[in-house]
């Protein structure tokens, strides 16, 4: 998955190249990394919502503490509900995708 990463960064062409070279593309293909990578993403998942309440929990605890301003606590309260609903579609996505295999 590292390869995966680094690589987006390179053309679509040369990507796809490098990734036919590692064997990436046809073990994905034939479903090696499949159902694994599933029960994973979906545990980061998981995690990610966890961390995503604890942030809006500590700004909740900073702002009533007069550690940071409210148009502050605001921004972070909107990015982090903005991000929380995302994951949760996120989620669903990967819970229907795996239920369905």
């Amino acid at each position: 998955m590292k390869e995966l990463l680094f690589y987006t960064v390179l053309s679509k062409r040369n990507t796809k190249k490098r990734l036919k070279e590692t064997g990436y593309l046809k073990k994905v293909s034939k479903g090696v990394y499949a159902e694994k990578d599933k029960e994973k993403r979906l545990l980061l998942q998981n995690k990610a919502k966890t961390l995503l309440s604890m942030l809006d929990y500590f700004a909740g605890i900073a702002f009533e503490q007069d550690c940071i301003l409210f148009k502050q606590y605001e921004q972070i309260a909107k990015q982090q509900a903005e991000c929380l609903l995302y994951l949760n579609k996120w989620i669903a996505s990967t819970t229907k995708m795996v239920s369905t295999n």
